[in-house]
């Protein structure tokens, strides 16, 4: 059988391309209408521009077709991860009226006989908490459960200023600072908020980059498609001294009058102090996820 396209009555699992993008986009939108958080933000352009961002490889991405109408795909990025060849599940979604088919098994075998060809060793992706019938079939498959996230959301009109640091300047900077504090990190970003994903970034992405005495201490990244915090890092030494919540305000006042909602996704758990920061500032909770890997051999 064709390693690239299996059939069964009608039902046809194949690798994709770049030709597919329209209709993967009109299957998102069906597959994600009754998903546990509202996915309305998710224009053709963003799902464009998002799958930018984390890398996808269309040849190593895969639908589900019924006589030609696509009704399931699963987008996968390429790249690094922890220094070994890696992939990431982007967004799999069915639409209702093919769902509990085990087209999601499907595709996931074929998945794997293609990041095999590839040489790729680990496959990752993050599932909502909330859905346990997914946390359960990707357990089937392999996957393991490696860090838990929190994704936190604010109405820009319910934001608290935070006491800011003294001799604080803020200036906007291109993404050649990152380098500058990739060392600080304390935990890896996910896939979707790591220094590779912001640096394949194909619009406008804000980094804002605090000096104190003309040094660089902490950064910020703002992604305004999205209305996403990416990243906000201050160096170990000038930490609790209120560096963080200038870099906050500076921009919640610089917001446009359209940018309502602002998230912060993927917040790792074990990391109290930047929560902490966050929910001081007025952020809630919205959705909480596991990160799942799984090794390719």
């Amino acid at each position: 059988m064709n390693k690239q396209q299996q059939s069964t009555n009608g039902i046809t699992v194949r690798f994709l391309s770049e030709t597919d993008k329209p209709a993967i986009y009109d299957t998102f939108i069906e597959a994600f209408s009754d998903y546990h958080i509202d996915m309305s933000y998710m224009t053709e352009k963003v799902l464009h521009n998002r799958a930018i961002k984390n890398s996808i490889r269309y040849d190593l991405s895969v639908g589900v077709f019924d006589r030609g109408r696509m009704v399931g795909f699963t987008q996968v990025g390429c790249g690094e991860w922890d220094g070994r060849k890696a992939a990431f599940d982007s967004g799999t979604g069915i639409i209702p009226a093919y769902r509990n088919r085990g087209l999601a098994g499907q595709m996931f075998d074929m998945i794997k006989i293609g990041l095999k060809e590839k040489q790729v060793e680990l496959f990752l992706l993050e599932v909502l908490k909330a859905n346990e019938a997914a946390i359960r079939a990707y357990q089937r498959s392999g996957f393991r459960i490696t860090r838990e996230f929190e994704g936190l959301k604010i109405d820009r009109h319910q934001y608290v200023p935070g006491k800011c640091a003294d001799d604080i300047d803020i200036t906007r900077c291109d993404k050649t600072i990152l380098a500058e504090f990739e060392t600080d990190l304390d935990w890896s970003p996910s896939w979707e908020e790591n220094f590779a994903a912001i640096r394949n970034i194909p619009d406008e992405i804000q980094i804002f980059t605090a000096y104190q005495h003309k040094a660089p201490v902490a950064l910020l990244i703002y992604y305004p498609l999205l209305q996403w915090i990416m990243s906000l890092v201050v160096k170990k030494t000038y930490r609790r001294k209120g560096i963080g919540s200038c870099l906050l305000n500076y921009l919640f006042k610089s917001l446009p009058s359209d940018a309502t909602e602002i998230k912060v996704v993927n917040i790792v758990n074990t990391d109290p102090a930047m929560l902490a920061l966050f929910k001081g500032r007025g952020f809630i909770n919205y959705a909480d996820q596991f990160e799942m890997i799984l090794n390719i051999d």
